[in-house]
């Protein structure tokens, strides 16, 4: 099973809490923030506009 959205971010926060276990597997690693833009001939675009940092720095 995988997870996505607000679970990435949940297990991001989490495991920088020292009283906290993250156990089982990988998560899939899908963060959910996407930026929506309607072009002017009526598609919408989709991009990743955001990025996320543990506390030592990491990107991910």
């Amino acid at each position: 099973m995988l997870t996505g959205s607000a679970a990435e971010i949940l297990a991001l926060a989490l495991r920088e809490l020292d009283q906290t276990t993250l156990m089982g597997e990988r998560t899939s690693g899908g963060f959910p923030d996407i930026m929506g833009v309607k072009l002017h001939n009526g598609w919408v675009f989709g991009f990743s506009n955001q990025t996320y940092r543990s506390m030592d720095g990491d990107l991910f």
